[in-house]
């Protein structure tokens, strides 16, 4: 979900929509501009000769051209949808029990959060997210862009989890803490996906799209989310207990679980991201003062780390 998502969610909740009707009627509040947006980018102009030769030509990937690819790029691109799906799983348990988190986190009485940090959770991050995909757009070189982007990722990560342990020492408020912890995650999703893929597909010259990449990342994402929702499930966390103490009670159990996921995803996604930018580094023969990679170059990710070793 977007960044207002919870507290439009709660606000309706608390103007009497039904549980049962509150996400329609969030979609349709979100769908005008959602729709608005749209029509811009449809009038947005074409792909010029230049970007295509910057970026080489979006066309659709054959069967034996895409394995080709995943096995080329293998060493990079592994841990980076592992790295992803882990992400995806801690953004999600976190939007799952926003409600509980953010209470448990700030000390709200009765294990109901404050509104306020419902509608401000995730604006830092968005915030912070949008004005760096602005900054990697003016990197041209495609090559210095992953890495930059990797790096983004690895701080990010790092963000996250300094920030909890720094909560858990009592060095944080609950507020500040679910703020950094936001745009740490919002700004390594938003790094994660799409925008490095495309550079991926520039920096390796290959004409073809990014939707098996996506696929293959959302897939993981969502194993890894419904691996939670069962283990939720499991521990009885957010069972909906009716009297303000047992709603404490789930809140403080929600966020023991939080805790626990974010530790061991975190420090999992550091280990696999610190892999990914070392193999796509050395497969791709990567540094400053290197042109571009052109077809037909030694780039694959086995031969890159042999010569690297040798």
């Amino acid at each position: 979900p977007t960044p207002p998502t919870p507290g439009a969610g709660s606000a309706f909740l608390s103007a009497g929509v039904s549980p049962a009707a509150m996400p329609l009627a969030v979609g349709a509040c979100a769908w005008t501009p959602s729709a608005a947006l749209l029509l811009l980018l449809d009038r947005a102009p074409r792909p010029s000769a230049a970007d295509v030769a910057a970026r080489t030509a979006r066309r659709p990937m054959g069967g034996e051209a895409r394995r080709a690819f995943l096995r080329r790029w293998a060493c990079g691109l592994a841990p980076l949808c592992v790295a992803y799906a882990l992400l995806t799983g801690v953004r999600s348990l976190r939007d799952l029990f926003a409600d509980q988190l953010f209470a448990a986190s700030l000390g709200a009485p009765g294990g109901a959060a404050p509104g306020w940090i419902l509608w401000t959770a995730d604006l830092p991050g968005a915030l912070v997210s949008a004005a760096t995909l602005v900054a990697f757009g003016r990197i041209r070189d495609s090559h210095r862009a992953m890495q930059a982007m990797l790096s983004v990722m690895i701080a990010a990560t790092c963000l996250a989890l300094v920030a909890t342990g720094a909560w858990q020492l009592g060095l944080l408020g609950g507020g500040s803490w679910q703020l950094l912890l936001g745009t740490g995650v919002f700004l390594c999703y938003a790094t994660m996906g799409t925008p490095f893929y495309e550079r991926l597909l520039a920096a390796t010259r290959t004409e073809g799209t990014i939707a098996l990449l996506v696929f293959l990342s959302d897939f993981g994402g969502y194993l890894v989310s419904l691996a939670l929702l069962l283990a939720k499930s499991l521990s009885g966390v957010g069972g909906g207990a009716a009297s303000a103490a047992d709603r404490a009670r789930e809140a403080e159990a929600a966020l023991s679980l939080f805790i626990r996921v974010v530790w061991g995803a975190g420090g999992a996604m550091l280990v696999l991201l610190v892999v990914a930018k070392v193999a796509f580094g050395v497969s791709l023969n990567w540094r400053a003062d290197r042109g571009p990679w052109r077809e037909g170059d030694e780039g694959s990710c086995h031969r890159g780390v042999e010569r690297h070793a040798a």
